[in-house]
Protein backbone atom coordinates (compact mmCIF):
# COMPACT_ATOMS: atom_id res chain seq x y z
CA UNK A 1 0.00 0.00 0.00
CA UNK A 2 2.77 2.39 0.94
CA UNK A 3 4.62 1.70 -2.29
CA UNK A 4 1.47 2.45 -4.28
CA UNK A 5 1.08 5.79 -2.52
CA UNK A 6 4.72 6.66 -3.15
CA UNK A 7 4.45 5.64 -6.79
CA UNK A 8 1.36 7.82 -7.17
CA UNK A 9 3.10 10.74 -5.46
CA UNK A 10 6.16 10.51 -7.73
CA UNK A 11 3.91 10.31 -10.78
CA UNK A 12 2.06 13.46 -9.76
CA UNK A 13 4.77 15.54 -8.08
CA UNK A 14 7.97 14.28 -9.70
CA UNK A 15 8.17 17.42 -11.78
CA UNK A 16 10.63 20.30 -11.91
CA UNK A 17 7.88 22.76 -11.03
CA UNK A 18 7.38 20.96 -7.70
CA UNK A 19 11.09 20.89 -6.84
CA UNK A 20 10.83 23.59 -4.15
CA UNK A 21 7.85 21.88 -2.57
CA UNK A 22 9.59 18.49 -2.59
CA UNK A 23 12.71 20.08 -1.10
CA UNK A 24 10.57 21.56 1.68
CA UNK A 25 9.12 18.13 2.45
CA UNK A 26 12.61 16.63 2.34
CA UNK A 27 14.02 19.18 4.79
CA UNK A 28 11.02 18.88 7.10
CA UNK A 29 11.42 15.11 7.14
CA UNK A 30 15.13 15.45 7.86
CA UNK A 31 14.46 17.67 10.87
CA UNK A 32 11.94 15.16 12.16
CA UNK A 33 14.57 12.43 11.86
CA UNK A 34 17.17 14.34 13.89
CA UNK A 35 19.05 16.07 11.06
CA UNK A 36 20.13 19.75 11.11
CA UNK A 37 18.67 20.45 14.56
CA UNK A 38 21.73 22.43 15.67
CA UNK A 39 20.34 25.71 17.00
CA UNK A 40 20.26 24.69 20.66
CA UNK A 41 21.38 21.75 22.85
CA UNK A 42 17.70 20.96 23.49
CA UNK A 43 16.81 20.96 19.79
CA UNK A 44 19.80 18.75 18.97
CA UNK A 45 18.71 16.35 21.71
CA UNK A 46 22.15 16.36 23.29
CA UNK A 47 21.38 18.13 26.57
CA UNK A 48 18.15 16.33 27.54
CA UNK A 49 19.61 12.95 26.59
CA UNK A 50 22.71 13.50 28.71
CA UNK A 51 20.65 14.76 31.64
CA UNK A 52 18.86 11.41 31.74
CA UNK A 53 21.80 9.20 30.83
CA UNK A 54 24.59 10.65 32.96
CA UNK A 55 22.63 10.80 36.21
CA UNK A 56 23.21 7.05 36.59
CA UNK A 57 26.98 7.63 36.46
CA UNK A 58 27.27 10.77 38.62
CA UNK A 59 29.93 9.32 40.90
CA UNK A 60 33.31 10.53 42.15
CA UNK A 61 35.27 8.03 40.03
CA UNK A 62 33.30 8.62 36.78
CA UNK A 63 34.98 10.33 33.82
CA UNK A 64 33.64 11.89 30.62
CA UNK A 65 36.13 12.11 27.74
CA UNK A 66 35.48 15.25 25.69
CA UNK A 67 37.34 14.94 22.38
CA UNK A 68 37.28 18.15 20.36
CA UNK A 69 36.33 20.33 23.31
CA UNK A 70 36.73 23.70 21.58
CA UNK A 71 36.04 26.44 24.16
CA UNK A 72 34.39 24.19 26.71
CA UNK A 73 30.63 24.46 26.23
CA UNK A 74 30.14 20.71 26.50
CA UNK A 75 32.58 20.21 29.38
CA UNK A 76 31.13 23.13 31.30
CA UNK A 77 27.59 21.83 30.90
CA UNK A 78 28.49 18.29 32.06
CA UNK A 79 30.26 19.55 35.17
CA UNK A 80 27.65 22.15 36.13
CA UNK A 81 24.77 19.71 35.68
CA UNK A 82 26.36 17.00 37.84
CA UNK A 83 27.79 16.73 41.33
CA UNK A 84 30.69 14.37 40.86
CA UNK A 85 31.46 13.78 37.19
CA UNK A 86 34.99 14.57 36.03
CA UNK A 87 35.71 15.73 32.49
CA UNK A 88 38.94 15.32 30.54
CA UNK A 89 38.99 17.53 27.43
CA UNK A 90 41.28 17.19 24.43
CA UNK A 91 41.59 20.35 22.33
CA UNK A 92 44.52 20.89 19.91
CA UNK A 93 43.78 24.49 18.87
CA UNK A 94 45.91 26.68 21.21
CA UNK A 95 43.46 29.61 21.11
CA UNK A 96 40.46 27.38 21.85
CA UNK A 97 42.33 25.46 24.58
CA UNK A 98 43.24 28.74 26.28
CA UNK A 99 39.63 29.93 26.15
CA UNK A 100 38.50 26.53 27.44
CA UNK A 101 40.64 26.81 30.55
CA UNK A 102 39.37 30.32 31.28
CA UNK A 103 35.72 29.43 30.69
CA UNK A 104 35.83 26.49 33.05
CA UNK A 105 38.25 27.86 35.65
CA UNK A 106 35.63 28.02 38.42
CA UNK A 107 35.08 24.25 38.25
CA UNK A 108 38.54 23.12 37.22
CA UNK A 109 38.87 20.81 40.23
CA UNK A 110 36.80 18.36 38.18
CA UNK A 111 38.26 19.22 34.80
CA UNK A 112 41.51 18.50 32.98
CA UNK A 113 42.61 20.02 29.66
CA UNK A 114 44.98 18.15 27.36
CA UNK A 115 46.19 20.53 24.65
CA UNK A 116 46.43 17.85 21.98
CA UNK A 117 44.33 16.41 19.20
CA UNK A 118 43.31 12.76 18.98
CA UNK A 119 43.83 10.38 16.10
CA UNK A 120 44.75 6.84 15.13
CA UNK A 121 48.42 7.43 15.96
CA UNK A 122 50.44 9.87 18.04
CA UNK A 123 52.59 12.41 16.20
CA UNK A 124 52.63 15.85 14.64
CA UNK A 125 49.92 17.21 12.37
CA UNK A 126 48.39 20.40 11.00
CA UNK A 127 45.09 21.90 12.05
CA UNK A 128 43.31 24.44 9.84
CA UNK A 129 41.19 27.36 10.98
CA UNK A 130 39.96 30.69 9.68
CA UNK A 131 42.68 33.30 9.18
CA UNK A 132 41.32 35.69 11.79
CA UNK A 133 39.95 33.67 14.71
CA UNK A 134 40.37 33.00 18.39
CA UNK A 135 39.70 29.30 17.89
CA UNK A 136 36.58 28.47 15.89
CA UNK A 137 34.37 25.42 16.24
CA UNK A 138 35.06 24.64 12.57
CA UNK A 139 38.79 23.98 13.02
CA UNK A 140 39.68 20.75 11.20
CA UNK A 141 42.61 18.61 10.13
CA UNK A 142 41.22 18.81 6.58
CA UNK A 143 41.80 22.10 4.74
CA UNK A 144 39.07 21.21 2.22
CA UNK A 145 36.53 21.69 5.01
CA UNK A 146 37.18 25.41 4.62
CA UNK A 147 37.71 25.63 0.86
CA UNK A 148 34.88 23.33 -0.25
CA UNK A 149 32.30 23.50 2.55
CA UNK A 150 32.71 26.86 4.28
CA UNK A 151 34.05 28.59 1.15
CA UNK A 152 36.58 30.55 3.14
CA UNK A 153 39.36 32.42 1.35
CA UNK A 154 41.39 32.91 4.53
CA UNK A 155 42.80 29.76 6.15
CA UNK A 156 45.56 29.46 8.74
CA UNK A 157 47.58 26.27 9.31
CA UNK A 158 48.40 25.48 12.95
CA UNK A 159 51.01 22.92 13.99
CA UNK A 160 49.60 20.58 16.60
CA UNK A 161 50.42 17.41 18.48
CA UNK A 162 48.28 14.30 18.19
CA UNK A 163 47.82 11.58 20.74
CA UNK A 164 45.49 8.60 20.88
CA UNK A 165 42.71 7.92 23.35
CA UNK A 166 44.31 4.59 24.21
CA UNK A 167 47.54 6.35 25.20
CA UNK A 168 45.70 8.84 27.37
CA UNK A 169 43.45 6.33 29.17
CA UNK A 170 46.52 4.57 30.56
CA UNK A 171 46.80 7.59 32.89
CA UNK A 172 43.10 7.53 33.88
CA UNK A 173 42.02 5.42 36.85
CA UNK A 174 38.31 6.29 36.91
CA UNK A 175 35.44 4.63 35.09
CA UNK A 176 34.90 6.23 31.70
CA UNK A 177 31.13 6.59 31.32
CA UNK A 178 31.04 8.57 28.07
CA UNK A 179 33.29 9.15 25.09
CA UNK A 180 32.19 12.26 23.18
CA UNK A 181 33.80 13.00 19.79
CA UNK A 182 33.36 16.19 17.79
CA UNK A 183 36.39 16.56 15.53
CA UNK A 184 35.06 18.04 12.29
CA UNK A 185 35.57 14.99 10.09
CA UNK A 186 38.29 13.17 12.06
CA UNK A 187 35.94 10.93 14.05
CA UNK A 188 36.98 7.70 12.34
CA UNK A 189 40.65 8.22 13.17
CA UNK A 190 39.81 9.04 16.78
CA UNK A 191 37.89 5.76 17.07
CA UNK A 192 40.76 3.80 15.52
CA UNK A 193 42.95 5.16 18.30
CA UNK A 194 40.36 4.13 20.89
CA UNK A 195 40.17 0.38 20.27
CA UNK A 196 41.51 -0.61 23.69
CA UNK A 197 39.08 1.73 25.44
CA UNK A 198 36.10 0.35 23.52
CA UNK A 199 37.06 -3.32 23.75
CA UNK A 200 38.45 -3.47 27.29
CA UNK A 201 36.95 -0.63 29.30
CA UNK A 202 33.68 -0.53 27.35
CA UNK A 203 32.26 2.92 28.09
CA UNK A 204 28.46 2.84 28.39
CA UNK A 205 28.03 5.37 25.57
CA UNK A 206 29.90 6.95 22.66
CA UNK A 207 28.45 10.22 21.40
CA UNK A 208 29.56 11.37 17.93
CA UNK A 209 28.69 14.49 15.99
CA UNK A 210 28.37 13.41 12.35
CA UNK A 211 28.14 16.09 9.68
CA UNK A 212 29.10 17.27 6.21
CA UNK A 213 32.82 17.35 7.06
CA UNK A 214 32.80 13.56 6.90
CA UNK A 215 32.38 13.82 3.12
CA UNK A 216 35.85 15.39 2.99
CA UNK A 217 37.50 12.77 5.20
CA UNK A 218 35.66 9.89 3.52
CA UNK A 219 34.05 8.74 6.77
CA UNK A 220 30.89 6.65 6.57
CA UNK A 221 28.39 5.93 9.33
CA UNK A 222 28.63 2.18 8.65
CA UNK A 223 32.41 2.35 9.03
CA UNK A 224 32.06 4.04 12.42
CA UNK A 225 29.55 1.40 13.45
CA UNK A 226 31.94 -1.36 12.35
CA UNK A 227 34.85 0.09 14.36
CA UNK A 228 32.73 0.46 17.50
CA UNK A 229 31.46 -3.09 17.13
CA UNK A 230 28.36 -5.20 17.56
CA UNK A 231 28.21 -4.81 21.34
CA UNK A 232 26.84 -1.27 20.87
CA UNK A 233 23.51 -0.16 19.41
CA UNK A 234 23.26 3.06 17.41
CA UNK A 235 20.66 5.78 17.81
CA UNK A 236 20.17 9.28 16.41
CA UNK A 237 19.19 11.94 18.90
CA UNK A 238 15.89 13.71 18.28
CA UNK A 239 14.79 17.06 19.73
CA UNK A 240 14.11 16.64 23.42
CA UNK A 241 16.57 13.76 23.71
CA UNK A 242 14.50 10.91 22.28
CA UNK A 243 16.40 8.05 20.67
CA UNK A 244 15.75 7.00 17.08
CA UNK A 245 17.10 3.44 16.50
CA UNK A 246 19.35 3.13 13.45
CA UNK A 247 19.62 -0.65 13.51
CA UNK A 248 18.99 -2.34 10.15
CA UNK A 249 18.19 0.94 8.39
CA UNK A 250 19.37 1.25 4.76
CA UNK A 251 22.15 3.69 3.77
CA UNK A 252 19.48 6.06 2.42
CA UNK A 253 18.51 6.77 6.04
CA UNK A 254 21.93 6.56 7.70
CA UNK A 255 24.55 7.94 5.31
CA UNK A 256 23.29 11.51 5.63
CA UNK A 257 26.05 14.10 5.59
CA UNK A 258 24.50 16.84 7.67
CA UNK A 259 24.58 17.83 11.33
CA UNK A 260 23.33 15.13 13.68
CA UNK A 261 24.24 13.50 16.97
CA UNK A 262 24.63 9.73 16.89
CA UNK A 263 24.97 7.87 20.18
CA UNK A 264 26.22 4.31 20.44
CA UNK A 265 24.96 2.72 23.65
CA UNK A 266 26.26 -0.55 25.03
CA UNK A 267 23.78 -3.28 24.18
CA UNK A 268 23.47 -4.51 27.76
CA UNK A 269 22.17 -1.11 28.91
CA UNK A 270 18.42 -0.69 28.77
CA UNK A 271 17.31 2.46 26.99
CA UNK A 272 13.92 4.01 26.42
CA UNK A 273 13.41 4.47 22.69
CA UNK A 274 11.02 6.98 21.19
Amino acid sequence: MLERLLDAYSALFGRIRFAKFNKLLFMAGARGLGILNYKSPYQSGEEPFLQKFLKDYDQVNSVVLDIGANKGDFASWVIRSSKNLNVISLEPNPAAASALQKNISDVNHRHTTIAKGAGAEAGKSTLYDYGETDGSGHASLYSEVFTEIHHSESISPISIELTTIDIEIEKIEGNICLLKIDTEGHEQEVLLGSRSLIENRRPPAILIEFNEMNVISGTHYHRLKFIIGVTYDAYRLLPGGQLLPLKNLPPLLTEIYAYQNIVFIRSDIKVLEG
